[in-house]
């Protein structure tokens, strides 16, 4: 059996709120220990620097994860944009390993490295029966790319793992962000946790963006940049197509980050051929930075010779794509104990001072206790999902009871 508790407290000071949300979510939890803690908080708490020895303070000898939200923290019933929310895992069905990872190298061969090790051990724990492995990862947004995050977790964990976690931010920013786990504070290291149960967890992603407009090819591209569409400046055909379904252009007088945000808010790309990776929608992905240019830095990689298409979204799509991840999630679970929640940022671009409906949506629709924050990129694979890294997305992590 798998326990699962949450809990959040908005209190001002970071003492205070840890204090507060450590102590609800183990008075439900029950008297057994947990095996693992999940931790986020807001970036913007002074004194953060010291959140790994107060978490350990309060729980000692139960490893933890977690890291910075840079938009908000919520459970079942409390949601805020400062705040510190505590998710407790454990019970007979689940064992534990955690790794603290220093990034030394851009294509991440030392976070392949520590998923291996999850992965190896594996086998000792399917001989207990637990055999199966879902592996938990959060990185700092600054200097890490998502796709390569990604791709070393897969090369490391083969097909033996699913992958849940994200990007974390600075508050009020889309990159920056800290980590934390039994190794303390930085932001320089990628956390794991690797989740050995008996029965597998549930994991689903779903955005909510529709396709509009016309095909475009990318004619060039190196990465997350995206230089050319149609042979053309990227930026130059993005606001095109934008203008002609009704973007609030030309945005004259406003910054090139105010023109990103705008995009990111109202007017993303998807790429074509994607689909069967998140339940019949493509991969989107959002514009980070407007170069002068007129090239576009994204969230996320898109592949040169790639075909795409503007998307948008609504305040309804949004909240019926979370509805089905969320009963996606359940499908896969006899009978759930809780979940975690990491949804995009992005998101919040959309719904506005609305945002707090869909974590009160998430709950309603899984009806168990729930914890989560907001990323800016996830990291979602399910059990033969062919990619992992997303935007503008919510992704759920189900545990069975």
């Amino acid at each position: 059996m798998t326990h699962f508790s949450s809990a959040v407290s908005c209190a001002p000071v970071l003492g205070d709120a840890l204090d507060e949300a450590v102590a609800l979510a183990r008075a439900a939890f029950g008297d057994e220990p947990p095996a693992l803690a999940i931790v986020f908080a807001s970036d913007g708490y002074p004194a953060l620097e010291t959140l790994g020895a107060r978490v350990a303070a309060h729980l000692p000898g139960v490893p933890f994860v977690g890291g910075t939200s840079g938009g908000c923290v919520f459970d079942a019933t409390r949601f805020g944009y400062t705040g510190v929310c505590v998710a407790l895992l454990g019970g007979d069905d689940l064992r534990v390993e955690t790794r603290a990872v220093a990034i030394t190298s851009a294509d991440l061969l030392e976070v392949a490295t520590a998923a291996r090790e999850l992965r190896l051990l594996a086998d000792a724990h399917a001989e207990e029966g637990r055999g199966e492995l879902t592996c938990l990862a959060f990185a700092p947004s600054r200097g890490i790319v998502g796709d390569a995050l990604v791709a070393a977790l897969k090369k490391g964990a083969a097909a033996h793992a699913q992958l849940v976690g994200g990007l974390l931010a600075e508050e009020g920013s889309m990159s920056g962000g800290r980590v934390w786990s039994d190794a303390g504070v930085s932001e320089t290291r990628v956390v794991l946790a690797g989740l050995y149960t008996e029965r597998p967890l549930g994991v689903a992603v779903r955005h909510g963006w529709t396709p509009i407009g016309d095909t475009h090819r990318v004619t060039r591209a190196d990465g997350a940049r995206l230089l050319e569409l149609d042979g053309r400046p990227a930026l130059d055909v993005w606001l095109e197509e934008a203008t002609r379904h009704g973007g609030d252009l030309p945005l004259a007088g406003r910054g090139a980050g105010s023109l990103a945000l705008h995009l990111a808010a109202r007017y993303e790309l998807a790429i074509l051929g994607t689909e069967s990776h998140a339940g019949g929608e493509p991969i989107v992905r959002g514009s980070r930075v407007i170069h002068e240019d007129r090239t576009v830095e994204l969230f996320g990689s898109v592949p040169e010779g790639a075909d795409v298409r503007l998307v948008t979204a609504t305040e309804g799509s949004l909240f019926a794509a979370a509805r089905h991840a969320a009963e996606h999630a359940l499908g896969k679970v006899a009978e759930a104990s809780g979940a975690l929640a990491l949804t995009c940022a992005g998101r919040a671009l959309v719904l506005g001072d609305r945002y707090h409906l869909e974590p009160e949506l998430l709950a309603k629709t899984l009806g168990v206790p729930l914890g989560g924050t907001t990323v800016t990129g996830e990291i979602a694979l399910a059990r033969r999902a062919a990619d992992g890294f997303y935007n503008s997305t919510a992704v759920l992590l189900v545990f069975p009871r």
